[in-house]
Order: structure tokens, then sequence, then C-alpha cells
């Protein structure tokens, strides 16, 4: 839950818990559909790392909130003086660009982790159970 006595400038909740639960399901989808390779899939109950989870949902919030102040944006100019109202779209554009980075440089270094863990795509010799314990009568 977002609650406002976290949020010092802003009166309100930033989001609700249906908003929330969303970022969780794309951030979920993004694992699932974006980075490679897509045969390995994650659920709700067996994501690899919550925090990785937690960073693709915050994500999406920031891309929400980049949404909100572009679209509230607003530029006044009277007599040489500018106000400007909820300019801080390029600012959080930026550190949204900087996470999004690392949360598809994090998914794939733990894609490639299930995939080695996993021998998904990989050979191995005849000769790989040759010298275990048991099995030297086979060399004869």
């Amino acid at each position: 839950m977002d609650w406002e006595e976290s949020n010092h400038l802003i009166e309100s909740r930033e989001f609700t818990d249906n908003q929330l639960r969303s970022f969780l399901l794309m951030a979920l989808d993004f694992y699932n559909t974006r980075i490679t390779p897509m045969s390995i899939q994650a659920t709700i109950l067996d994501f690899p790392s919550l925090t990785l989870w937690l960073d693709t949902a915050s994500m999406f919030a920031l891309k929400s909130i980049i949404y909100r102040f572009n679209r509230n944006a607003f530029q006044y100019n009277d007599s040489g003086t500018s106000v400007s109202v909820e300019e801080k779209g390029p600012m959080y554009e930026a550190t949204m660009q900087r996470i999004m980075q690392e949360v598809i440089t994090a998914c794939k270094s733990v894609k490639e982790n299930i995939n080695l863990e996993n021998c998904y795509g990989g050979f191995s010799s005849e000769f790989l159970n040759m010298y275990v314990p048991g099995n030297l009568g086979s060399l004869s």
C-alpha cells in the first residue's frame, strides 16, 4: 500500500492497490515475454528473485508516473516570466531508462543462470559416465 505519510510532497496515495497489482503482473509478463530464453517462464509462486520482480514492477510504476507528468506538463509565459508545472518528466525518464537497463541485464543474467543449471540446449559426450565408480567394468 502506498500511504500518504510516506509521501512528503504528495497529499494522497500515488497508486491504488489495483494499480500496484497490475504493475506486478506487468513485471511478470515482461520477464516471461521480453527476456530470452522464452522457454524459461515464471509464475507468481516461483519467480526466481523477489527483488528483481519488485524492481521490474517499480519500473512500470515509474512509467505510469512519467505518462502522468508528461500529460500534466504545463508551461506559462507572461511578460518574460516563465512558470513550469510538473517538469519532472525528463528527469524521471532518465531514471526509468537506467532502471530498465538494470532490470533487463538482471533478468537476462537470472535466465542464463537458470538455463545453465538446467543444462538446456547443452550436449554431452558419450564418455560422460565412463569413470563413475561401479561402472569400471564397461571399460573392457
